[in-house]
């Protein structure tokens, strides 16, 4: 009998080294577009798929981008990114 475990856990990924469905370049431009946002009006941003189909690892690897520049990284409380200007 096979020692390889029969069910998979629905985990998401946090660092794009990790990432194993090819998302991290989308990851890293979202990011960037984020962090380069210097508007006065509010962003607001969205990401819709399919249940498992990588949103929270995503939303990580965002997160890991960001944090990867601190100096001009805007805060992130949560889900939720705030800019301060």
């Amino acid at each position: 009998m096979s020692n390889s475990p029969i069910f998979s856990p629905d985990k998401p990924i946090s660092r794009p080294k990790d990432d194993l469905l090819k998302r991290a370049n989308f990851s890293k431009a979202l990011a960037k577009a984020l962090r380069n946002w210097s508007e006065d009006n509010s962003l607001v941003t969205a990401l819709y798929g399919d249940w498992g189909s990588g949103k929270s690892s995503v939303k990580n690897m965002i997160r890991h981008y960001l944090w990867e520049e601190q100096a001009t990284c805007p805060i992130i409380l949560g889900s939720i990114v705030i800019r301060i200007l």
